[in-house]
């Protein structure tokens, strides 16, 4: 770079400036005047409408880069214009959607909001399978791979807010932008961890699975009392514990329930000779207080008496769950069309406005502790009509508290036999022998000749 020094009049410091080109002089360098090439002046020519005729005539010479089409996209010079695209499209979705969110008043979400949105899982192509859908036939690099990754989860989250606030449209066009990034087999992967549903067969028989150590037991659950039979009989369903129970006198020693248990086709005190293996099977059934409402069938294989009790033990932990769950939804439905759907019939005839205000002052009343007998509030006579509609509402609320029971019942069982560990299968193996050694650990005693 050619720098001289130039000294200014009146001025003592001396600076420093470049030189332009064209000042700049050399030893074998002749300043010449500007030259343009006419050929420079062709487009102007063809362009300019004042031009004289014979110029305008000129026919532009061809020049293959100005017939050259214009890229498609502003990333078709850098490396990998399909991924710089795929983000462009990607942050443009998640503006709009943010954008969508906060109209309805749904963005940003606090934090305690957005972890009680419920769980929706999904899983995204590996790097090579989002490389090969790109199409540029290179190697997709984790960072760009986990770019693109951070853009879907922020898409998938405003998704699950779509998804929870009944927004169907925007979780059908986010559905439409996220789905060609997701895996083929994205249900069967999320289902692998999952346990398999209990089958029940026409009875009402419930098959389940245990297994401990070498052994693996089958096991099938029979309610003492069918279900069908227990619904039809009582619209309030009784205690699983009193069903064997049928004398309406007080029950003695031996009108206690007794579930029956057997394996191999063989009664449990004479296969398991162990008291404690006994105890063991029995133990899901005393500490969900179901002894009687169930009788046990079990087919258990391979290893010793304790591996062989520990299996038949998870497979009737896992029949009860199953069992008490579809007890509750039996019921449930039971009390639904017998008796909580003609209420509403009824009701549907009422005036709209008597029916509300009827239902908030039972809820005031209930809340309250007060009784609702009594008839109008304040001692006022009511009508034949308001006294219809407060029967009605009031035996509503009780058909909805006894199906409210029933669930709490088998959550209860669910929560407690899970609490106890006797849904899964214990993790605890014989360890193998080790070379040198008696057994696992033991060692051969030492002898000194």
């Amino acid at each position: 770079m050619l720098q001289v020094l130039v000294v200014r009049q009146g001025c003592s410091r001396i600076t420093a400036r470049q030189l332009p080109a064209f000042l700049r002089t050399y030893a074998s360098f002749q300043q010449q005047s500007s030259f343009v090439p006419p050929a420079q002046f062709e487009d102007v020519v063809s362009a300019n409408p004042n031009a004289r005729g014979r110029e305008r005539s000129k026919k532009p010479k061809f020049r293959p880069w100005d017939t050259k089409d214009k890229p498609a996209s502003p990333a078709y010079y850098t490396t990998r214009p399909s991924f710089y695209d795929t983000i462009v499209m990607l942050n443009e979705a998640l503006q709009a959607a943010h954008r969508a969110l906060r109209d309805c008043g749904l963005y940003p979400l606090p934090p305690h909001a957005l972890t009680a949105i419920p769980e929706y899982p999904t899983l995204y192509m590996n790097p090579e399978a989002m490389a090969d859908m790109l199409g540029d036939g290179q190697k997709l690099t984790t960072t760009r791979h986990r770019r693109i990754i951070d853009v879907l989860g922020e898409l998938h989250d405003c998704r699950k807010i779509a998804r929870a606030a009944g927004l169907g449209k925007l979780e059908e066009a986010l559905s439409g932008i996220i789905a060609p990034f997701e895996r083929p087999n994205k249900e069967e992967q999320l289902n692998q961890g999952k346990r398999k549903p209990v089958k029940f067969d026409e009875y009402g028989r419930s098959y389940t699975v245990g297994r401990r150590k070498e052994s693996s037991a089958r096991v099938w659950l029979i309610p003492t009392v069918p279900f069908e039979e227990q619904i039809a009989a009582s619209s309030s369903l009784p205690p699983p514990s009193e069903l064997a129970i049928q004398e309406s006198g007080t029950a003695s020693a031996n009108d206690l329930p007794v579930t029956q248990v057997l394996v191999n086709n063989i009664p449990i005190t004479e296969y398991f000779a162990n008291h404690s293996d006994r105890e063991n099977i029995i133990r899901p059934f005393k500490i969900a207080g179901l002894l009687g409402a169930y009788n046990v069938f079990a087919l258990v294989r391979g290893g010793g008496t304790t591996g062989q009790s520990g299996a038949v033990i998870t497979g009737i932990a896992r029949g009860l769950l199953a069992q008490e769950h579809r007890r509750a939804e039996m019921f449930s439905e039971h009390i639904h069309t017998s008796f909580i759907e003609p209420i509403d019939r009824q009701l549907s005839q009422a005036p709209p406005p008597l029916v509300s205000q009827i239902e908030s002052e039972v809820k005031a009343a209930e809340a309250s502790g007060m009784d609702m007998n009594m008839g109008a509030l304040g001692g006022v006579e009511e009508d034949t009509q308001v006294k219809e509609v407060r029967r009605l509402v009031q035996a509503r609320r009780d058909k909805e508290a006894e199906v409210r029971k029933a669930r709490q019942a088998a959550e209860t069982v669910d929560l407690v036999l899970r609490r106890s560990k006797l849904t899964r299968r214990d993790p605890r193996m014989v360890e193998r022998k080790k070379t040198g050694l008696r057994k696992s650990r033991a060692r051969y005693a030492w002898v000194k000749r």
